[in-house]
Parts: structure tokens; C-alpha cells; sequence
């Protein structure tokens, strides 16, 4: 999905100016949330007024989906798992992540009737993403719904290894094929990061860029270091 047209860095990037561009600030991407966590809510919110400082016209809205992204990514992604299995020799499946291998078994059970109404879904989605866009450069909301959790692990607490609808906020964009930028947007109070994804049109590389160094130099977190463990 490689957007077929020449890309260079935009040379306002020292003083990224994104006046006049059309904003929309959704705190859940339309999209079904199981978990929240209302620190990291304020702030991803915070990043409205630091864009609109800059001039930028930002209105609170969010995308209207035809069907919850995740159904059609759930298909996608387990098929995609079954087919990494079956691509590889019996002898070094057992090399493989044990992820991989155990949602490989929930892709063997899709028939083709149910793949075929998975990529329906999907062109639905991107129609509907098509058209918000044509009203916003730009859709600011959460990377992830919660701060990170327990290294260890690949999942927060009560969800098992295989869910992974408990995190729904960049699977549109990957079904979509339209860029997105994840930037700092602060720390909790457990010293956990939190980042702010900007997504745009597809083609609109140069202004999520823009957009995103005007809030990096709003907020220069990318210098801060936590100190070493240990």
C-alpha cells in the first residue's frame, strides 16, 4: 500500500506552519474502547490547544465507521498468522512466536465466504475514512488506550494473548493505507509515556510532519531520559 508519488521532507519543519489546516480531535477514533484510562484521556486531549495555538482550526469529532474496525482486522490478522504457519516448514514452526503460531489456529477457521465479506467491510471502512477526509487534513486521538503495562507481557492484565481488541486505535489506518505519526504528549504520573497519533489522507505525509513538530516543539519530550533501572 506505498503511496505511488515522490515524498520529501517539508522544509518548514524548523517552523512548521499548519495555520488554516482543518483539524478533527476524536478521543476514540469512533471506535469501540474496552479499556480507558482517563489520565492518559487529558493528556492526548492537550495536544487541541497546543495545535491551535499554531493556528490550526480544531473541531471535536469523531469518524462514523460502518462496522467496528476490528471485526474485518480480526480476519485479517488470524489468516495473516495461519498463512505465516503454513508458509514455513514443519521443522521450524516450533522457532516460531508462540503468538503467531497460537492465532494461526483461529485462521484455519476462516472459510473464504467470511473472507470475502472481511475485505467488503474493509472498502466500506475506507470509503467512510475517504469522506471524513475530504471535510479534515488532519484526525488527532490516542495511540494506545492505556499507559504500558508489565513488559512480560503481551497484553495488559484480564485479556488473553490472542485478543487484541482491547487496543483498536491504529488497526483502521493499517486497513486503510493511510499514514499516521505517533508523537509524545506527556508522561503519567508513574513516569509512563503517553503519545498522541495525527493521521491524515492519504498522500498527506507533509502535514501530519508539520502538525507533528509543532507539538514536539510545544513539547520537547523527546529529550527527556528516564533514569537507568539498576
Amino acid at each position: 500500500y506505498l503511496w505511488p508519488v515522490p515524498f520529501a521532507l517539508p522544509a518548514d519543519l524548523a517552523e512548521p506552519d499548519i495555520s488554516g489546516l482543518r483539524i478533527a480531535f476524536s478521543p476514540r477514533l469512533g471506535c469501540t474502547a474496552p479499556l480507558t484510562d482517563p489520565e492518559s484521556d487529558v493528556l492526548v486531549e492537550e495536544a487541541v490547544p497546543l495545535l491551535a495555538a499554531t493556528g490550526a482550526q480544531v473541531t471535536r469529532e469523531d469518524p462514523l465507521w460502518p462496522v467496528d474496525p476490528f471485526t474485518p482486522f480480526r480476519v485479517f490478522w488470524e489468516t495473516a498468522c495461519f498463512a505465516a504457519v503454513e508458509g514455513t516448514t514443519p521443522e521450524k514452526r516450533p522457532l516460531l512466536d508462540p503468538l503467531i503460531r497460537s492465532v494461526g489456529v483461529s485462521g484455519a477457521t476462516v472459510d473464504l465466504l467470511g473472507y470475502m465479506q472481511a475485505m467488503e467491510q474493509r472498502m466500506a471502512i475506507a470509503a467512510a475514512s475517504k469522506a471524513f477526509f475530504e471535510r479534515y487534513d488532519l484526525l488527532v486521538g490516542p495511540v494506545m488506550p492505556v499507559p504500558a503495562y508489565a513488559a512480560e507481557r503481551d497484553v495488559p492484565e484480564g485479556y488473553a494473548n490472542e485478543d487484541w481488541d482491547w487496543c483498536p486505535y491504529t488497526y483502521p489506518w493499517n486497513m486503510t493505507g493511510q499514514p499516521a505519526a505517533s508523537v509524545p504528549i506527556g508522561f503519567t504520573a508513574a513516569g509512563l509515556p503517553v503519545g498522541v497519533q495525527i493521521i491524515g489522507r492519504m498522500g498527506g505525509e507533509a502535514d501530519i510532519l508539520r502538525a507533528a513538530r509543532a507539538i514536539e516543539r510545544a513539547r520537547p519530550l523527546h529529550r527527556r531520559r528516564p533514569p537507568m533501572l539498576g
